[in-house]
């Protein structure tokens, strides 16, 4: 830039040289006129980013960064049995398989501790290259190069950019008609400055989620993933995948980057011309003025012109000193003779002024070459510099990954410990919710206890009651029924006797008598209250008997 700088000003003063000559006051006036074929055409580019995949890329990657600080591992465990010289720790498995082979105690001593020769130890090993990190790996990948890809195309078509610059005059210069045709184009591939500030804003948010996802990549369970084998892009939906939320919104996230066929971005060409002033076109003048010279100095009497313009310089310059001589005659007073002497002491003033002037030069010189020498080391400690710079920028790029990657785990430990923190929070609601509505079930339960407590003892009152009244209800039917059968079988008696007396009358017998089922059985219980009293009536006269025997004898 320091070098277009010079140029810059190098062309500025051959313009205001031109522009000093007054006797080109006519030819500038007629060059710098408008011309409405003097244009400056710029074809522009608008770039528009499409953003809806960025916006939900964004929707999606704090689900990413979870699934990647959930640290997902499987845990193989290995048994072996090891002499106990070799093992370090005892585990529960190890003292529940020594219960099982009793063989392997070498002393036990009863209240003493026991010793065994061999144990059995387990053995774990922790493995992060399970699938579901493998995914998160691959669709890290995914976006970057997603993102990678986006910046390039949105890059080249910057680099189509362009402008034009272009000049058609027509002038009469010095008795010549000159026609001049001036056509510049440029090319410029710098992306932020070619950006609206809508779109600038659409970048910035493109550079945050491609850091973001440069920060997961450094974190150490993706570098520790980053060495086993890349799974395929078909993905198998595991549980995990599909049920756990942080890794089901990155599948889905993974599903719309594979399946988004849209172009991310669109450039719309903008053309501006704009007409070029007589300020703006007077920089061209000293092309014109060069070209029409240039066509002069190839003409025969070139020469010619030229020798009559150097001799009319001489001329001019003769009349001048001439003029100064007078000058001089005149201030002081002397003839030529004496002028002469003056001059020559002039001269040797001069000589003596310009033998210091060459000592200066001299030490001038000197100082020149320790400047060169200066410069050199300068541009040396530059280059120096600009290595060191160009390091420091590395470092500080690769501080601000570190320090990005940091804030991110910290950010993310951040967010689970306060949702951890939430979460015990509202155990500790739901906890004493709980407790609050086991304290009230009891009390009911207690309550309900306490009636029932009640209704058992009033139930046992009543049941008491209840027995009694049976009790005194049974005593009472019993006494009844035995009342109603002694009624019966002196029913059944007195039939028993009324048919008797019918039978001695000859009133009935075997022909005439009943022989249905109901007047057998009647009969039948008839005899059976005749026998019983029968035979009750035999027993007292049986005692009376002997009673009598007994008084005869004695």
């Amino acid at each position: 830039m320091d070098q277009m700088n010079k140029v810059y000003w190098k062309i500025s003063d051959y313009i205001q040289s031109i522009k000093d000559i007054k006797e080109l006051d006519p030819i500038i006036k007629d060059l710098t006129r408008y011309s409405d074929k003097d244009i400056f055409q710029r074809i522009k580019n608008e770039i528009i980013i499409e953003d809806d995949w960025i916006t939900f890329t964004e929707s999606k990657i704090k689900y990413v960064e979870a699934a990647v600080f959930e640290n997902r591992q499987f845990i193989r465990e290995e048994g072996e049995v090891l002499p106990i010289e070799r093992i370090r720790k005892v585990s529960p498995s190890s003292v529940s398989h020594l219960a099982k082979h009793s063989d392997y105690i070498e002393k036990y001593t009863e209240g003493e501790d026991i010793t065994p020769s061999k144990l059995y130890t387990v053995n774990k090993d922790t493995d992060y290259g399970v699938y579901e990190n493998k995914f998160i790996y691959l669709l890290l990948l995914t976006l970057s190069d997603f993102i990678f890809r986006i910046r390039e195309d949105v890059m080249s078509s910057v680099k189509g950019e362009n402008g034009v610059f272009q000049i058609r005059r027509r002038n009469e210069i010095l008795g010549d008609d000159i026609e001049l045709s001036l056509r510049l184009e440029f090319r410029n591939a710098t992306l932020e400055e070619k950006l609206t500030e809508h779109e600038a804003k659409k970048l910035t948010r493109m550079e945050a989620l491609r850091e973001r996802v440069g920060a997961l990549l450094a974190t150490p369970l993706m570098q520790i993933v980053s060495k086993e084998p890349v799974i395929s892009s078909n993905i198998t939906k595991t549980n995990v995948l599909t049920m756990n939320e942080n890794f089901s919104n990155s599948l889905e996230l993974y599903e719309y980057l594979l399946n988004y066929d849209k172009k991310c971005y669109h450039v719309n060409k903008v053309t501006e011309v704009v007409p070029i002033s007589s300020s703006l076109a007077f920089p061209m003048l000293g092309l014109e003025l060069l070209v029409s010279l240039l066509k002069e100095s190839k003409t025969d009497d070139y020469e010619i012109k030229k020798n009559e313009i150097i001799a009319d310089e001489k001329k001019k310059a003769i009349d001048e000193l001439s003029k100064r001589i007078d000058k001089i005659k005149e201030k002081y007073q002397a003839d030529p003779s004496s002028y002469v002497a003056i001059l020559e002491d002039k001269i040797n003033l001069l000589e003596s002024e310009n033998m210091q002037m060459q000592v200066l030069r001299d030490n001038l010189d000197k100082i020149v070459l320790v400047k060169e020498g200066l410069d050199k080391d300068n541009k040396a400690l530059r280059m120096d510099i600009d290595n060191l710079l160009s390091k420091l920028r590395d470092l500080e790029a690769r501080l601000k990954d570190v320090n990005a990657s940091e804030d991110l785990i910290r950010t993310q430990y951040e967010d689970k410990l306060k949702e951890k923190n939430k979460e015990i929070e509202e155990l500790k609601e739901a906890l004493e919710k709980k407790t609050n509505e086991l304290q009230e079930a009891l009390i009911q339960k207690q309550n309900a206890i306490s009636k029932t407590d009640k209704l058992k003892e009033d139930l046992s009152n009543e049941r008491k009651k209840y027995d009694e009244l049976k009790r005194t209800s049974d005593l009472e039917i019993e006494s009844k029924d035995k009342e109603i059968n002694e009624l019966l079988d002196f029913k059944r008696l007195n039939e028993g006797r009324f048919k008797g007396i019918q039978a001695m009358a000859g009133e009935i017998n075997s022909e005439n008598a009943e022989t249905s089922k109901e007047a057998f059985d009647e009969l039948e219980n008839e005899y059976n209250a005749f026998t019983s009293y029968y035979e009750e009536v035999w027993k007292k006269t049986k005692k009376e008997i002997i009673k009598e025997i007994k008084r005869k004898k004695g």
